[in-house]
């Protein structure tokens, strides 16, 4: 699984990109620079705006349909 973290620092960040989230990794690499601050000034006002708006998953991480729960089943324990 690839990893993507930013890390905010005041005006500045860094962005780290690498092949694996567990260690051993055949490649990273880091990005310092303003982009990770505005990334995560991104990231961060999506996030709070899907929250107080109770949107859940999010629009791009499951196929369309997969959001709803599952119908619930009558309970039939009482009956005979």
């Amino acid at each position: 699984m690839p990893a993507v973290c930013v890390m905010d620092a005041g005006n500045n960040g860094v962005i780290i990109l690498a092949d694996k989230m567990l260690p051993p990794r055949k490649h990273g690499v880091l990005i310092p620079g303003p982009q990770a601050h505005a990334m995560k000034l991104g990231f961060e006002t999506y996030f709070l705006w899907k929250a107080r708006h109770g949107l859940r998953p999010a629009p791009l991480t499951e196929p369309p349909g997969q959001d709803k729960p599952p119908a619930a089943r009558p309970d039939k324990s009482h009956h005979r």
